[in-house]
């Protein structure tokens, strides 16, 4: 399996290893790896300041899942939930305006 260098721009960073000769199957994989990726991060994020909110006695369990947002909130949260999948399809925007 070749490696080539991974594309500049979001996701995960060093080489990327090239597992597929069909070039929409790799880039399916690329996707699936930077997903999994900004998942994971997300996920261990969350639960660091749920640990440490939790110790310090500013957050109690279950108030997360009870949170409601505001309609400002609502707003940035949908902002910011394009711009991550905007970022999750840059590959397939790239295969797109390849010559």
């Amino acid at each position: 399996m070749a490696k080539r260098p991974r594309p500049p721009g979001w996701g995960v960073p060093g080489d990327w290893q090239q597992y597929f000769k069909d070039e929409s199957a790799q880039h399916l994989a690329e996707m699936a790896v930077d997903l999994a990726a900004a998942v994971w991060v997300a996920i261990d994020r969350q639960q660091v300041l749920e640990w440490l909110l939790e110790s310090r006695g500013q957050l109690a369990p279950g108030e997360i899942e009870a949170f409601k947002p505001t309609p400002e909130q609502e707003l940035e949260l949908t902002a910011r939930r394009d711009e991550f999948l905007s970022q999750m399809f840059q590959t397939f925007r790239r295969a797109l305006t390849k010559p």
